[in-house]
């Protein structure tokens, strides 16, 4: 008598089901984690284009309350301004699509 059992068709669809649910799962878990980086990179760079925002075009005492955290050049707020731009809608993008992989740029010199 031997041990071995075969496996009826019933039990292959069984088989296959169980491995495709996990694998879905899997897939689903990664893509919601990856959502929320890129939505965090997107809300990051959001906040870094305000701050360049304010330094640039805001009034005195704003610019004088963002001016503790942030350099006040307005050559390398306008260089950052257009980096952080591009970054925020970059991330947004991914984040609408989180089957992209998106990486940032280096930041601008």
């Amino acid at each position: 008598m031997s041990l071995r059992r075969k496996i009826s068709v019933r039990g292959w669809i069984l088989l296959v089901l169980l491995c495709a649910l996990a694998l879905g799962a899997w897939a689903r878990s990664e893509r919601d984690r990856r959502f929320r980086r890129y939505r965090y990179a997107a809300e990051s760079f959001a906040s870094y284009e305000r701050q360049c925002r304010v330094i640039l075009y805001g009034t005195a005492e704003e610019r004088d309350a963002a001016s503790w955290s942030w350099t006040t050049d307005p050559d390398e707020n306008r260089r950052f301004l257009d980096y952080a731009t591009r970054m925020r809608e970059r991330f947004e993008y991914a984040a609408a699509h989180p089957w992209i992989l998106a990486r940032p740029d280096p930041p601008p010199r």
